[in-house]
C-alpha cells in the first residue's frame, strides 16, 4: 500500500508540474499566451459579475526578430528576461 501511495504521489507530483510548465514561459519565468487568455478571462467574469472596473493589458514588441538577427538569440533572450522582469515588478498582484 505504501508503494502505491508513494507512486501516486509522483504522478500528483509531475502532473502539477507538468500543468504549470504548460502556462510558464521557460525563459522569461512569466505566464504564456495560453495562461494569460485564461486568467484574462477569470478577471473578466469576477469584474462583470461585481459591476468592477478592469484593466487587461497584453503587449507585443514590434520588430524583435531584428534584434535577434542583429546582435543574436542570447542577446534577444536577454532582452526578453529584462522585460519579463521589469513587467513583473510593475505589475499589481492579486
Amino acid at each position: 500500500m505504501d508503494s502505491y501511495l508513494a507512486l501516486r504521489f509522483e504522478l500528483e507530483q509531475a502532473k502539477n508540474a507538468a500543468e504549470i510548465s504548460a502556462r510558464i514561459d521557460l525563459l522569461t519565468n512569466i505566464y504564456n499566451r495560453r495562461a494569460f487568455y485564461e486568467i484574462a478571462q477569470q478577471h473578466l467574469i469576477e469584474a462583470q459579475r461585481y459591476h468592477r472596473s478592469l484593466s487587461i493589458v497584453m503587449l507585443d514588441i514590434d520588430h524583435f526578430e531584428s534584434i535577434n538577427d542583429s546582435f543574436g538569440h542570447a542577446v534577444g533572450d536577454a532582452v526578453l528576461v529584462k522585460l519579463a522582469n521589469l513587467l513583473n515588478q510593475q505589475s499589481r498582484r492579486d
